[in-house]
């Protein structure tokens, strides 16, 4: 499927407001403060997860070219339009495979379990489809980027830590929090992912494989695009919009690897911010308090992605991670980064003793 991303753009423009008003010091200082926030956070994170050394200069050696981006809304908008373009041309490009590969390998190398991906969305092609692919698009694109403050984009390479600069700016006041602490927490989240694809830069084929196969079903991401005015008025829940059965397996499957990966990141990034965050609790609470508590625009923005599906990732996820640790430590806990079998399913995510008695074995009272 083809997206234009110049209507894409065109769209979120429309939508999307600049943020608070700095001057032109007090942005400089907030750019600079994310960019060394973000660097800082790389050592304290791999500390608190406690690797071996051998593990973690493996791990800064494989981050060591990763760009740490300081952007605008409509910069971080046109970072994930070309981000999801680019996923696209990916997952419809030559070499895809063919009907008949598709049949003999259920979960074969990359080309032939996304094959079905160009055949699904051939009827998209048309230009005037691709700009009201696009269209639809900005416009979600738009609403997120005043909610979503950061993320680590691994779909490129070298990998880039993208930070939205005006959005971060807006919480923090909106919240009353402390500048300083809060850029910092922020950071350590976001760098948190970028860290996980260092230890297993596997996830990222991994996280393409899933969304191939959701793609490789009945529904087309036309098809889900369609159903966003629905999900901008709380109707749907996009998560499971349009979604046939092998659809919502597909989506699970894509939930279950982004479900550890968020509860991950919200726990290390506690851990690591007691040691050099004075105020991480209280940051902590207010932050999960205003998740639960969206109105207007930005309870729009989480009901375009699921809002209880979304907060059930941040709380099963680090649940998971919480039960794991204190069972097998986090030796045995990071296990998880050594192979795609390591990862725990939708129902290991429930019953993590499921996923210590297969991964960690040696685990004192597991059997």
């Amino acid at each position: 499927m083809r997206i234009h991303v110049p209507s894409a753009l065109a769209a979120a423009r429309e939508s999307t407001p600049a943020g608070p008003k700095v001057t032109a010091a007090d942005g400089e200082d907030l750019v600079l403060e994310m960019r060394d926030a973000a660097e800082t956070s790389f050592d304290l994170l791999l500390d608190a997860m406690c690797l071996s050394r051998e593990v973690e200069d493996a791990a800064r050696q494989r981050a060591a070219s990763d760009r740490v981006l300081v952007v605008d809304r409509m910069g971080w908008v046109k970072a994930n339009a070309l981000m999801l373009t680019e996923l696209l041309e990916h997952l419809d490009g030559p070499g895809s495979g063919t009907d008949g590969d598709r049949r003999t390998h259920s979960r074969g190398g990359l080309g032939t379990v996304l094959g079905a991906a160009r055949q699904k969305l051939s009827s998209a092609r048309s230009g005037a489809e691709a700009r009201s692919a696009g269209v639809q698009l900005g416009t979600v694109l738009g609403i997120l980027s005043r909610r979503v403050l950061g993320q680590y984009e691994p779909m490129r390479r070298p990998g880039a830590l993208i930070l939205n600069a005006p959005t971060i700016l807006a919480m923090e006041q909106r919240l009353q929090l402390n500048s300083r602490d809060f850029r910092l927490w922020v950071a350590f989240h976001e760098t948190t992912h970028r860290v996980q694809l260092a230890l297993a830069p596997w996830i990222r084929g991994e996280v393409i494989d899933r969304i191939g196969r959701l793609l490789n079903t009945e529904e087309s991401l036309g098809d889900l695009l369609a159903q966003l005015p629905a999900a901008l008025r709380g109707e749907v829940s996009l998560a499971h919009a349009a979604l046939s059965v092998e659809g919502q397996r597909a989506m699970e499957d894509i939930t279950a690897i982004m479900t550890l990966l968020e509860g991950h990141a919200d726990v290390m990034m506690d851990r690591a911010g007691k040691r050099v965050i004075p105020s991480v609790s209280r940051i902590r609470r207010v932050f999960d308090a205003s998740r639960r508590s969206d109105t207007g625009l930005r309870a729009a923005a989480m009901r375009l992605i699921g809002s209880e599906e979304k907060l059930a990732q941040y709380e099963d996820g680090a649940q998971f991670v919480r039960t794991v640790s204190r069972q097998a430590g986090m030796d045995g806990f990071n296990r998880v980064w050594s192979s795609p079998s390591a990862l725990p399913s939708s129902s290991e995510l429930q019953h993590p003793e499921s996923w210590v008695s297969r991964v960690v074995p040696d685990t004192p009272g597991t059997v």
